[in-house]
């Protein structure tokens, strides 16, 4: 048994968790859940290789847009013309901007990028 809200784990014939005073659940949904899984996912671009994909990962990440790659290529390991390339994935509500984000040659004003040194 588990507490949705504190995530101590508890001996069967507990209902509640004496911290939170809330009801125990039988498993814990993963931390992230819920982020992008339960979103609709649209590719808002296509790369030839894992690495170009990844620096546009990490440009809509400074701009606080959640995003993930999508890739058939094994970890590089196939030959790029057995696959169709890697996909960039966004919400379909965030497109537009992670469009006009990768469209741009610089990073908005506001993207909060972390220090090289």
């Amino acid at each position: 048994m588990y507490c949705p809200q504190c995530r101590s784990e508890y001996r069967s014939g507990f209902t509640h968790c004496a911290e939170c005073n809330v009801a125990l659940v039988d498993q814990l949904e993963p931390e992230n859940a819920g982020a992008l899984n339960d979103a609709e996912l649209v590719v808002v671009r296509t790369y030839s290789d894992e690495t170009e994909a990844s620096l546009a990962k990490t440009a809509l990440e400074a701009s606080s847009i959640e995003c993930m790659i999508r890739s058939d290529d094994y970890g590089g390991l196939t030959p790029l013309s057995l696959t169709r390339g890697v996909d960039l994935l966004v919400r379909s509500e965030d497109f537009e901007k992670a469009d006009e984000i990768l469209s741009s040659d610089v990073l908005p004003e506001d993207a909060d990028v972390p220090d090289a040194n």
